[in-house]
């Protein structure tokens, strides 16, 4: 009967053994999947990131266009007021060339 006591007691010991490694195997693979979620999560935020930055490249980029564009256009908008300026003076000279020769054919 004492025999079979420690025999029940060896079982029994063995068996809260067996089932604190179970419960510690669960445990790591609870920690596992709760791992592979936060990894997951990571790579998608970090995706998202990638995804921002080119964004944010691209809108640069337009941006840095859209300046070299009106800057363009300013020089072009000046050049156009210079020939303006110049065919305004000759317009002018020639008027006053004709007044010219209008006085002179008067007298």
């Amino acid at each position: 009967s004492v025999l079979l006591q420690k025999r029940a007691q060896r079982i029994d010991a063995k068996e809260r053994r067996v089932e604190d490694e179970k419960n510690r195997l669960m445990a790591i693979e609870r920690s596992i999947v709760m791992a592979e979620k936060k990894l997951a999560e990571m790579q998608s935020i970090a995706s998202r990131q990638r995804e921002v930055a080119e964004g944010v490249a691209r809108v640069e980029e337009f941006e840095k266009q859209r300046k070299h564009r009106e800057e363009l256009l300013r020089d072009r908008e000046m050049k156009l007021m210079h020939e303006e300026m110049r065919v305004l003076k000759a317009k002018a000279e020639a008027v006053e060339l004709r007044d010219t020769l209008d006085r002179q054919r008067i007298e």
